[in-house]
């Protein structure tokens, strides 16, 4: 899951025609406000996380996918292709288990 939703969110975000079902669930995040300190990126490219308070909401696409996809290292969010995004995926979560 880990590895399936944030490429399926890659898709969705980065596509020329992506399926309008899939693009309703996806908010940007836009700060309220500019802080000097986050610099000029704060919020580039991360997603909204809705609010859910049950454990099956968080299963759902809604909830994981901004959720997984915030959690990646910001260098992915930037659009490339979908197989160099594969390796970069998988070269992130890896150097997560594998860290000394």
């Amino acid at each position: 899951m880990k590895y399936r939703v944030p490429i399926a969110t890659a898709k969705v975000i980065h596509s020329v025609h992506p399926p309008s079902y899939l693009t309703a669930l996806l908010k940007q995040y836009v700060p309220e406000s500019y802080h000097r300190s986050a610099g000029q990126n704060a919020g580039k490219g991360l997603l909204c996380v809705p609010k859910v308070s049950k454990t099956k909401g968080r299963r759902g696409f809604t909830y994981s996918a901004p959720n997984l996809w915030n959690s990646v290292d910001p260098d992915l969010h930037t659009p490339v292709a979908i197989e160099t995004f594969r390796k970069n995926l998988r070269r992130h979560l890896y150097s997560g288990i594998y860290r000394d």
